[in-house]
């Protein structure tokens, strides 16, 4: 078994490894979170995986780029 500090479950709530996933707004909201968590400064985001198809990873990344990313940053500047 892992030691306690490595909890790497995707899914628990506690994960060092959290999967963030849904609409722009939740993926917002699970991201800022773990920001307000964490302190973390930068953050790794993997949008294709698997087989998934390209369209789908791109578009991923486009909302994320024009529907997250702007909040986040102005989340930032008022911190």
């Amino acid at each position: 078994m892992a030691p306690e500090h490595h909890k790497t479950d995707p899914h628990a709530p506690d994960s060092v490894q959290p999967l963030v996933a849904g609409s722009p707004r939740t993926v917002l909201e699970k991201v800022q979170a773990m920001l307000d968590l964490t302190s973390a400064n930068y953050l790794l985001c993997i949008f294709s995986f698997g087989d998934l198809a390209p369209e789908p990873a791109l578009r991923s990344l486009a909302l994320f780029c024009s529907e997250v990313m702007p909040k986040l940053k102005l989340q930032a500047v008022r911190s």
